[in-house]
């Protein structure tokens, strides 16, 4: 999701990732359950409109036939910056399914 991250994945341990020129969000982790849940702090450095651990992320991850379902809810954002984070969130998440999508053989 970014070009450079710091993860001290435990409670209470950093989540820093540089997701671009302009945006480094900065946040905590909050919950940390190998392997299937995470929920850590979000917020953007020098950003006082989503500032840094004001919004929570949480991932869950369940087991299915086919792979593994991803259920990421994030709470706590302003009004303003829901169509944005929607939209970030969707474009990763489609990143993360082609890279994982199995190579099945051309017909």
């Amino acid at each position: 999701m970014g070009r450079r991250a710091t993860l001290d994945a435990r409670p209470g341990g950093v989540y820093r990732c540089e997701v671009n020129d302009t945006h480094t969000v900065i946040g905590e982790y909050v919950l940390v359950e190998p392997p299937s849940r995470v929920v850590f702090t979000w917020g953007f450095a020098g950003n006082d409109a989503v500032p840094r651990g004001s919004s929570t992320v949480s991932v869950t991850l369940t087991p299915t036939p086919d792979g593994t379902h991803v259920h990421l809810v994030h709470t706590g954002l302003p009004h303003p910056a829901l169509g944005g984070h929607e939209e970030g969130w969707r474009g990763y998440l489609a990143q993360l399914a082609a890279a994982t999508e199995p190579h099945r053989p051309r017909p």
